[in-house]
């Protein structure tokens, strides 16, 4: 295998490294950002803006970052003025978002860098032997592909961060001060002083008697024939079964009183 040749396969194959990391990193940095704007939304709307700020740690280097740190700057400024809320949230969230959009930019470049090596690994050895190989037509191939997924990629943290700008940032102050307004004044309680009011007393359970060996009913085996053992001179009688040895005592009130 000549030099040439040699050169030709290590560009090929530098760039498939190239292509496959920022391919993994590409992915790993990817949310839905319908379905995350919906959860955010959602969780502003219900004036839990510290979830939501917790929702955005737990996917670092997405376009939640940015929204993150447009949450933490309103709430950290202990104001509760609209007007400056959003003077404080806008700004923070352009400044991380921009941020956020250069190492997307940056990841979809290297991927794009990678197609371009394994074309030039393929060029290579096209003119050193007039005939590409057939493993660098398979990953010019693939790297085509990979090159247009990149490409269309590209813009998705622009239109991910533009949508959240639009949608979600407006939505922050005014969970912030909503979320205040109900700590600030709570829901009374309600009033118990009526003299007429109705108590909600629950409903007593049905109390079911066990079967009772002076009937001759054994709780363990049923009808069964029983005998009789006294203690304390008849004050005390003991009912014992004669088919499982279960015992039941009984005592004579007035005998018991009289003593």
């Amino acid at each position: 295998m000549e030099s040439g040749e040699l050169v030709s396969y290590a560009l090929a194959a530098i760039g498939f490294m190239a292509m496959a990391w920022a391919g993994w990193s590409s992915m790993e940095l990817g949310i839905d950002r319908e379905i995350g704007n919906v959860v955010l939304l959602k969780l502003l709307k219900a004036n839990n803006y510290n979830r939501a700020r917790k929702l955005c740690s737990s996917a670092p280097g997405t376009y939640f970052d940015a929204v993150k740190a447009a949450i933490e700057a309103a709430a950290n400024s202990g104001t509760r003025d609209l007007t400056t809320l959003e003077a404080l949230a806008m700004p923070a969230f352009d400044a991380k978002a921009t941020a956020v959009q250069d190492r997307w930019r940056g990841i979809t470049e290297r991927g794009l860098i990678g197609a371009l090596l394994v074309f030039g690994g393929a060029a290579l050895a096209l003119s050193g032997s007039g005939v590409v190989p057939v493993p660098h037509l398979i990953a010019s191939g693939v790297a085509l592909l990979a090159c247009a997924w990149f490409v269309l990629r590209r813009n998705k943290a622009k239109l991910a961060l533009d949508t959240a700008r639009r949608e979600i940032v407006p939505s922050i102050s005014k969970a912030i001060i909503d979320a205040a307004s109900t700590t600030a004044n709570p829901p009374k309680p309600p009033d118990d002083t009526n003299p007429f009011r109705t108590l909600g007393l629950p409903k007593p359970r049905p109390k079911h008697a066990l079967p009772s060996l002076r009937e001759s009913e054994c709780p363990l085996c049923g009808p069964t024939t029983t005998r009789s053992i006294d203690r304390d001179g008849g004050t005390f009688t003991v009912l014992v079964c004669t088919g499982c040895g279960y015992t039941q005592e009984f005592a004579d009130l007035t005998r018991l009183d009289a003593s």
